[in-house]
């Protein structure tokens, strides 16, 4: 082999210091027609052109890179497209740039090199055209070499849009482990919306094509985003998952359990198909517990909220006030207990709970109660609205004659607790604004504020069983 002596000269240069200069071939613009030559173009003629690509090309397969890189130069000043391998010239060096680049210390260095690799694949492309597992091959030496994370995902999603329904498996899985990772480093671009995208792009591809590399690569896939699906899913994703599963069984409590479960927490107690699913699961319950009432409620693995439906549903079918008292006593298990039931159902059982203890006149249990309500839901006004009544209806309670200062005091913090309900939902505004103007008239006189050495809009607290801080108001 004989070089070129310009040729050996750079290639010193290269040993010498680490990178030579990329304005040599490279620096031709890649839409030219002298950026596509082929083996004629050699000034030794082909023949010696075709000795020097099987002398490369052996170096090039044991990959002994520095070796085998200046001769592919050297040839590829002259010859880049040769017939019948129109694409090796461009994509031999660019992987021999990667590997320099990955080999590099210096950070210049090396964002040079994997620049130069760019380079070729993009004068491979003007030459040959775009083709997926061309931008597969220079996804996966981009990987391979520890390039820029959003260069990698940029070449991977390049071979995605080329090949559409038949792009390369080879992208799939790497794709994934890089997104998920960018996605979980909070990387600019990469949120979850272009993740439910990539999600159902690549699922579309393995459908697409029911070869044994898609499904092997698509349950790789699958099991990298399986730790974000709750950031990046939302209800809809789940309804569909579920439906199609209930649809065909809807008897199966044990599917049921689940859907509510996963439902309840993604979509709401509120959700459509929540109160769906919850229909069908309490109905076959009731058929159930009536034929295996005992049985099921003496049961260790029956949950109290299935107790409560049981003894409604039984106290209902027997027209038995007994029944449907005796569901009240597995409430507060019911509200604090793990599993399917949604925050939504607790809420209400919490509530529920909370207005019998209020009529029984157990106000300080019934508060506590009001106030789980509003953790399960804090949007909901109804158990402020509750709380107010019962600080408002404490004058009996808090004062000797169920009248006077001690009385009207009570009324403070009950305006606290109407105001905060139609702060957190509208939807009670009306009726809170009516017991504000109703329990006005009760409040303490300014005179009676004044009397005391007390200044309206300075805190006091109430005593008796309210223990709340509230402002001193006047009428």
């Amino acid at each position: 082999m004989k070089l070129h002596p310009k040729k050996m000269m750079k290639w010193a240069l290269f040993l010498g210091l680490g990178l030579f200069s990329l304005q040599t071939a490279y620096a031709q613009d890649a839409t030219t027609d002298n950026n596509c030559t082929t083996w004629e173009n050699y000034p030794k003629g082909r023949k010696a052109a075709r000795q020097q690509h099987v002398i490369y090309r052996d170096r090039f397969n044991q990959q002994q890179y520095k070796e085998a890189y200046p001769i592919w130069e050297e040839l590829f000043e002259y010859v880049k497209a040769p017939k019948e391998a129109e694409t090796r010239h461009f994509e031999d060096g660019a992987v021999m740039a990667y590997y320099f680049a990955g080999q590099e210390a210096d950070a210049e260095k090396k964002k040079e090199w994997f620049e130069k690799g760019n380079a070729l694949y993009e004068q491979n492309a003007a030459c040959n055209g775009e083709d997926a597992l061309v931008r597969a091959y220079q996804a996966y030496y981009l990987y391979a070499n520890q390039a820029p994370m959003m260069e990698t995902i940029k070449a991977y999603e390049r071979s995605l849009e080329l090949g559409k329904e038949k792009a390369p498996a080879m992208i799939m899985t790497p794709l994934a482990t890089l997104t998920v990772y960018a996605f979980r480093s909070n990387v600019e671009g990469i949120d979850a919306e272009y993740m439910r995208k990539l999600y159902a792009s690549l699922e579309e591809l393995a459908k697409k094509n029911p070869k044994d590399d898609y499904k092997k690569a698509w349950t790789e896939v699958d099991a990298q985003f399986e730790p974000i699906k709750d950031a990046i899913f939302g209800c809809a994703y789940y309804t569909k998952i579920w439906r199609p599963k209930f649809e065909a069984n809807p008897r199966n409590q044990a599917q049921n359990t689940e859907i509510l479960t996963v439902i309840g927490k993604k979509c709401g107690g509120e959700d459509e198909f929540y109160l769906e699913v919850r229909k069908a699961f309490e109905e076959v319950a009731d058929s159930i517990a009536a034929a295996n009432f005992d049985k099921i409620l003496n049961s260790d693995t029956t949950t109290a909220y299935t107790k409560i439906l049981m003894y409604r549903s039984k106290g209902a079918r027997e027209e038995s006030e007994e029944l449907k008292n005796k569901a009240w006593e597995f409430y507060p298990a019911a509200i604090d207990e793990e599993g399917w039931v949604s925050n939504e159902v607790k809420a209400d059982l919490a509530y529920r709970y909370a207005d019998r203890l209020f009529r029984a006149g157990s106000f300080g249990s019934a508060r506590s109660y009001c106030r789980k309500a509003s953790k399960f839901r804090p949007n909901w006004g109804e158990p402020y609205l509750l709380v107010g009544i019962m600080y408002a209806s404490s004058g009996g309670r808090c004062s000797a004659k169920g009248t006077g200062w001690d009385a009207q005091i009570c009324v403070w913090p009950a305006i606290d607790e109407w105001a905060k309900a139609k702060s957190v939902d509208p939807s009670v505004a009306a009726k809170a604004n009516k017991y504000i103007g109703q329990y006005s008239a009760f409040m303490p006189t300014k005179t009676d504020i004044f009397q005391r050495q007390l200044k309206e809009g300075a805190s006091i607290k109430v005593p008796c069983w309210i223990q709340q801080t509230t402002t001193i108001r006047g009428r």
